[in-house]
């Protein structure tokens, strides 16, 4: 069905780099400018593309139209299709679908829908966190560069298919430069690059897990962006539907040069859900067992003689952000440390393994205990 756009609003909407950054990506040449720089021109193969550059002229809706339907004719597609296209054109767009018989008239019950965009958040959540620390599992709040990215982030409209929802994530645009060799991607750009990588080798450990009965594919996924946390995200919305899988497309900012091994499209059948659930449980457990820094104040000490040592609680700042109460079992000398720490009011720092345990978590194998002085 090839829709065409009548409203105003629509192409006042759109603004002037967006439409030049697709216009360029898909071929078309910059040969001049219309009466000064009130206008880039463009060219294709003999077609003749006029873009306004200011919003505010009072015929900019209607120069905005003119470009709508010569795109739309020169592609052939619909102008609803390319006018999406020409709003995403500085976005990395990722579009998650979930394919059942239940969702062939492009609906999805109430709670499914808010479980579905749940699910979608948490898996950029594991891709933002991944793109600063890959890990098995995340037990807290987002760190810096990754909550500032998440701000950023919008749903896009709904699209048929089933059941499609979008996430727009602006991406910096690309400036070449000869100065400077081998600059690494914005971090914006970094978090979707990790997403469709971590996606590509989770399928790949949910198939070979399958087929040998063991974790270890994942375990091995897990430097790639893999963790606990992604795996419960992508179980949780083939799980939304019976019958369901979960499809996860990608469209790449045309700011900027698409990765070398950009993935456009992954399907998860409904089969690889249940293994995919199973390794977020374990991923999680592996968890427990790795060995994290510590730092925070001590708030309570316990021991019944402190020559052989004690337990200590301390509000504690983890290494991968967020702020938790957490029991550490030391030996004598550490103790006396902590003594110290807890009257003087400052913060210890640590290592150590950390498990749930009652009501705290605990740090034990501790070791580099130390009292951060603050007058040393």
């Amino acid at each position: 069905m090839n829709v065409r756009i009548t409203d105003k609003a629509s192409f006042e909407a759109l603004q002037p780099l967006n439409v030049v950054a697709y216009v360029r990506s898909e071929g078309w040449k910059l040969i001049g400018f219309w009466e000064g720089k009130k206008a880039t021109v463009w060219d294709r193969e003999g077609e003749r593309l006029v873009i306004p550059e200011n919003t505010h002229f009072a015929d900019y809706a209607l120069r905005m139209a003119e470009v709508l339907d010569l795109l739309g004719r020169v592609e052939g597609r619909s102008q609803l299709v390319i006018y999406r296209d020409l709003t995403t054109s500085s976005s990395d767009v990722i579009r998650v679908r979930v394919a059942s018989p239940v969702t062939s008239d492009g609906t999805l019950g109430l709670d499914e829908g808010v479980a579905l965009f749940e699910s979608t958040k948490e898996m950029i959540l594991s891709a933002a966190r991944a793109a600063v620390s890959p890990r098995a599992y995340y037990r807290s709040r987002l760190p810096g560069p990754a909550d500032e990215y998440l701000k950023k982030v919008r749903m896009g409209q709904t699209e048929r298919g089933s059941y499609v929802a979008t996430v727009v994530c602006p991406v910096s645009p690309e400036l070449q430069t000869r100065l400077v060799e081998g600059i690494e991607e914005p971090f914006d750009r970094k978090v979707t690059h990790t997403l469709s990588h971590a996606l590509q080798h989770a399928a790949d450990a949910a198939r070979s897990a399958a087929l040998m009965q063991a974790m270890s594919p994942f375990q091995d996924a897990v430097p790639h962006g893999v963790s606990s946390n992604l795996c419960s995200a992508l179980a949780t919305m083939g799980e939304i539907m019976p019958e369901s899988q979960v499809e996860i497309g990608f469209s790449w900012a045309r700011t900027r040069q698409q990765p070398a091994d950009a993935l456009r499209n992954l399907i998860l059948p409904a089969d690889a859900l249940p293994t995919m659930r199973e390794a977020a449980r374990l991923l999680k457990e592996v968890a427990w067992e790795d060995e994290i820094e510590v730092t925070g104040p001590v708030v309570r000490l316990d021991s019944s003689n402190p020559d052989l040592g004690g337990n200590v609680i301390v509000q504690a700042l983890l290494e991968e952000g967020g702020s938790r109460k957490v029991q550490l079992r030391l030996n004598a000398d550490d103790y006396r440390e902590a003594v110290q720490a807890h009257e003087f009011v400052g913060d210890i720092r640590c290592r150590g393994r950390i498990k749930k345990e009652g009501r705290y978590f605990t740090i034990s194998e501790v070791h580099g205990f130390k009292f951060e002085r603050p007058w040393e």
